[in-house]
Order: C-alpha cells, then sequence, then structure tokens
C-alpha cells in the first residue's frame, strides 16, 4: 500500500481518477434526497449526485467524480447553507 507522498506509475495526484484522468471536484453537501442521493454545490453550482459509498451529512466537503460521492474530505456540523444557484437565485 503506498502513502500519501509516495506517487506510482500513471498516478493522477490526489484528486485524479486513475482510470480516466478525471478529477474528482470537491463540493459541499447542501442536502440530503431520498434513495442515497444528495444536493451538492460545486463552485456556485447544484447538483445532484450519489452518495451512497460515503456517509456525507449537510455540510460536508465531499470528492466528487461522475455524479458519485467518492470521499468525505472534510465534517462540518449543522450544515451549510445553500449558496445563490442552490435557492433558485442564480
Amino acid at each position: 500500500m503506498s502513502g500519501p507522498e509516495e506517487e506510482l506509475p500513471g498516478d493522477r495526484g490526489p484528486a485524479g481518477c486513475l482510470t480516466c484522468s478525471d478529477q474528482a471536484l470537491p463540493a459541499v453537501v447542501v442536502e440530503r434526497a431520498a434513495g442515497g442521493m444528495a444536493i451538492v454545490e460545486i463552485g456556485g453550482v447544484c447538483e445532484p449526485v450519489s452518495v451512497a459509498l460515503v456517509d456525507a451529512e449537510p455540510g460536508d466537503t465531499v470528492l466528487v467524480h461522475a455524479k458519485e460521492a467518492i470521499a468525505v474530505t472534510a465534517r462540518r456540523n449543522g450544515g451549510p447553507e445553500a449558496g445563490p444557484a442552490c435557492r433558485g437565485e442564480a
């Protein structure tokens, strides 16, 4: 098993996908939805993504790849206030 500083052949960095070279993007969970889904905000844009693979709650920051949250990178108690895009103002 490699450590966080060890670079492996073909490594795309800590947020990169080894299979397709796309990057995972950090997103804030705005609200949980039914069916293992959540609304997240990424750069002022709100999108539904699956949170079936992680234990994420509103306010948590997750890495999202291909509309799937793949890791929780930070926890925040109480949840965020939705940004303009999530409130329908953008």
